[in-house]
């Protein structure tokens, strides 16, 4: 920050990318108000940020457990013309299976798909994991089978997260079961 004052104060003009870098060190110190300040100033200065820096400021929001915010910060992506990507909606996802809010992780789904974006491992993951933080074995069963009917590959994480949801939820033999397809599927 110490630096960025200084190119003000010298009349130095700042561009995108010495903006994201601060919003990165931001972000990855932890620090999502200060990620979000800076990118607030970026914009005010008349410069256009563009999938990686809002994808940092919505990454530092849901890291640190504010989910409103990094909503509003991927709806405000989504008004300046910017469009997301399957890491932005990955994280939204995640988010919402931190909070153990498997149907808004759904809808963040489903939104990703109208954008005409396939879903991943990863996200059929976070998914699995929102429904296994809240015992609903049924439903990380229902996104594991949909994973592997669409082809999408899955890994230990993806068997884990389902055998747990169903050892969680009293199912042992539908986990012993998941526990064999995953050993079978290597």
């Amino acid at each position: 920050e110490y630096w960025m004052n200084q190119f003000d104060q010298e009349g130095l003009t700042t561009d995108v990318v010495t903006y994201g870098s601060m919003i990165h060190a931001c972000a990855k110190k932890g620090d999502a108000a200060l990620a979000e300040s800076w990118l607030e100033r970026m914009l005010r200065a008349g410069l256009v940020a563009n999938n990686v820096i809002y994808s940092t400021v919505i990454t530092a929001c849901a890291r640190t457990g504010d989910r409103m915010k990094a909503e509003l910060w991927f709806e405000r992506m989504v008004q300046d013309g910017i469009e997301p990507d399957r890491v932005c909606y990955n994280v939204l996802i995640d988010a919402c299976a931190k909070n153990r809010d498997p149907d808004k992780a759904e809808v963040w789904l489903r939104r990703m798909r109208d954008a005409g974006i396939m879903p991943d491992t990863k996200t059929f993951n976070v998914l699995m994991n929102s429904c296994a933080k809240v015992r609903d074995w049924v439903r990380a069963e229902s996104w594991l089978q949909e994973m592997l009917q669409l082809g999408v590959p899955a890994d230990v994480i993806s068997y884990s997260t389902v055998i747990n949801a169903c050892a969680s939820g009293g199912q042992v033999m539908n986990a012993a079961q998941w526990l064999t397809e995953m050993v079978d599927n290597g």
